[in-house]
Formats: C-alpha cells, structure tokens, sequence
C-alpha cells in the first residue's frame, strides 16, 4: 500500500482528470419529494386535468407507496415547476424592435405666419394649436 501524498504531480493531476473524465455517470437512486413530484408531474397533471383525479387522490396513491407528501405540497411543487418552464431561458436573446429609418424629429420653435397667428388665440387645445404651427411651417417651406 502506498502511503498518501498531500501534493500531487502533473502527471497525477492529468491521470485523474483522464480517469474522472472517463466515468460514466452514476444513477440517482433516491429522491427527494420535490424530485419526485417533478418526475411524476406530467403524469399528475394528466390524472388531474383529464382523468378525474383530485390532489387528495394522488396524495393517498403516493402515500399507498410510503411517500407522505399533502394534497397542497404536491399542488405548489406543481406550480413551481410549470412556472420555471414559462420562464425564458437565461440564454435566450428576445428579439429587438427594429430601429426607426426615420430621422429623429425634435421640436423646433417654429415662427407662425402673421395671417394664421391670429387663429390661434381660438384654440384652447394645444395639439390644435401645434397642428396649426405644422402646417404653417410646412406651407412656409414648400410654398
């Protein structure tokens, strides 16, 4: 029997890594009760939502197999798994709105000719009143 080293060659640390590397993963032989509503919950749901069963029944079939969980535990650890798969996945890119071709427009003060000035006072509404401003100034620049 060798005696055990508490520094580790290269050599060593590359066989492991090799050896570590090559093992075949290990079957899960125990659950825990969330694991195990997890493995069952497409089948629960469907005993539930299309076969007539209630949560108590599935609780009492569970039970029957020396899983004490309550109708209530079964139906959160349910919801909490149907809310992780609405979920987006952390690595998904959501799409991005398509940037505008138009020219960013910012208010300008705007001179209104003499002529339309004096309807303005009229108009209590403001977005009349920058109606009236648009149109004077595009009549000013194409007229």
């Amino acid at each position: 029997m060798t005696n055990p080293s508490k520094t580790v060659t290269n050599e060593q640390l590359d066989a492991l890594r090799a050896k570590f590397a090559s093992m075949p993963k290990k079957a899960q032989t125990k659950f825990s009760a969330r694991k195990t509503v997890e493995a069952l919950a497409e089948q629960i749901r469907r005993m539930v939502d299309k076969d007539g069963y209630s949560f108590e029944d599935v609780a009492s079939l569970l039970h029957q197999d020396g899983v004490q969980l309550t109708p209530s535990t079964i139906r959160t650890y349910l919801r909490s798994f149907e809310a992780k798969k609405e979920e987006t996945p952390p690595n998904t890119r959501k799409a991005k709105p398509m940037p505008s071709t138009e020219a960013p427009t910012s208010p300008k003060p705007v001179q209104v000719p003499q002529h339309l000035s004096n309807a303005l006072p009229y108009y209590d509404d403001k977005a009349d009143a920058e109606l009236i401003r648009m149109v004077a100034t595009a009549q000013m620049n194409h007229g």
